[in-house]
């Protein structure tokens, strides 16, 4: 591809330095057509289909001849399943790795496929010294972007290289750009793991990191592959920030994650988050545990008359770190309130049935107990957390689903809040 370019651009020189007006040279439309034709060809990488792959396995186990475009479609099949290690050997002896197409095509297979396979390793060191030894003669901006930038694209290091040229560069866009990458790589395994890489870097600033995160969020579809990751490392170093500097990030990472990730506490969206680690979990529950409860209180401060309220968001505070889960069902006029919150997207709510309008209760757990506060002058109810379970699960609570059935209930008189601290003390061994 590269030679035929090289071809076509002496021939347009030599056109320009003849006067084709007096020589009524014809128009050489031919010659653009075909170098329109080249430009849009080098940027695509067609796969055989799978009875392709299956023929050129099957032609390699047989040791028959390959044709010359058999040979350019092997790269495309190196990872296949049914590609053993004695395939994948005898597929990289039949390439020539001093032709233009056949190296760009396996270059973009690994790139396409990275991991941490023996193949991966055998094509990264073949590749490395294939641009080390300076054989290729081509004008392909992809294959000259790989000979510049050998130490991001192979070796043990490239990871922790790419991870540089990401912080310092600023963008996954940027990177790409400058490495010369096919639009198609931007999927690749090799960017996402080097994403997930940069992203779990203990070197790289906060800063850095969430520069970079700001820009590939919005690119959903492509880095999804990285979201969990990214979270992985996001939501721990935000969460140890002292307040002041966790201000400047946290309500933006919550937006941001409950977005790609989903809610963690209720349904499907929660098995996503299996994925992250305990702790990562964890701090997130925490995060929507605290907004839920701050919610919560804003709207009983708005619908109820009882300003004995403040004292029990103070005694509840103390407990946030030791809520797991959250939900909260209003009666009718207190949900249009909470529906009317900005700030009220994280708060899974429900209705409150068969009571007054204005009133609505609090669900939470702690341990193996479902604990309910009421509103008002309601009291505060404790569960086993098997007997309460759908509280969780469903968008609606009547009055007596919470008025009947409980283990334990406080009135919030005298001194309950003693009360309540010895019983969590001695059933959820909890001490705050």
């Amino acid at each position: 591809m590269s030679d035929l370019r090289q071809a076509i651009k002496r021939m347009r020189n030599v056109t320009r330095k003849l006067r084709t007006e007096d020589a009524d040279f014809p128009q050489l439309t031919h010659i653009q057509a075909a170098v329109q034709r080249l430009a849009e060809a080098e940027g695509k990488y067609e796969l055989p289909s799978p009875t392709d792959v299956k023929a050129l396995l099957r032609k390699l186990k047989k040791g028959e001849e390959l044709s010359s475009r058999e040979v350019r479609d092997l790269p495309f099949i190196l990872y296949a399943p049914k590609c053993d290690m004695e395939l994948f050997a005898h597929a990289l002896r039949e390439l020539n790795l001093r032709s233009s197409r056949h190296v760009r095509r396996l270059l973009y297979a690994y790139l396409m496929n990275y991991d941490c396979s023996d193949k991966t390793r055998q094509l990264s060191r073949r590749l490395q010294n294939c641009f080390k030894a300076g054989l290729l003669h081509t004008s392909n901006s992809f294959l000259k972007g790989a000979e510049k930038h050998e130490l991001f694209l192979f070796g043990s290091k490239c990871m922790d290289n790419m991870s540089v040229l990401i912080m310092t560069r600023g963008s996954a866009d940027a990177v790409i750009q400058e490495l010369h990458f096919p639009s198609p790589l931007k999927t690749s395994n090799f960017l996402t793991e080097a994403l997930k890489t940069f992203f779990g870097s203990k070197k790289i600033p906060l800063a850095k990191k969430y520069q970079v995160f700001r820009v590939i969020r919005e690119d959903e579809a492509i880095f999804q592959g990285v979201f969990l990751a990214a979270a992985d490392a996001l939501i721990p170093e935000i969460d140890r920030l002292p307040s002041a500097e966790q201000a400047a990030y946290k309500k933006d990472a919550m937006d941001a994650f409950y977005r790609l990730l989903g809610d963690p506490r209720f349904g499907i969206e929660s098995v996503r988050w299996n994925a992250v680690s305990d702790d990562t979990r964890r701090i997130f529950l925490h995060w929507l545990a605290e907004n839920d409860l701050e919610l919560f209180f804003k709207i009983i401060k708005e619908t109820a008359v009882d300003r004995m309220w403040s004292e029990r968001k103070k005694f509840w505070k103390r407990y946030l770190p030791h809520i797991s889960e959250t939900k909260v069902f209003f009666g009718t006029r207190a949900l249009e309130y909470a529906r009317s919150l900005d700030d009220g997207m994280y708060m899974r709510y429900g209705e409150l049935k068969d009571v007054e309008p204005k009133h609505s209760i609090f669900v939470f757990r702690m341990g193996r107990f479902t604990f309910v506060e009421w509103s008002h002058n309601g009291a505060l109810r404790v569960w086993m957390e098997s007997d309460a379970r759908f509280f969780f699960h469903t968008n609606a609570l009547h009055r007596s689903d919470v008025v009947l059935r409980h283990a334990k209930r406080w009135d919030h008189r005298g001194d309950w809040q003693s009360n309540v601290r010895s019983w969590i003390r001695k059933h959820c061994s909890i001490n705050v």
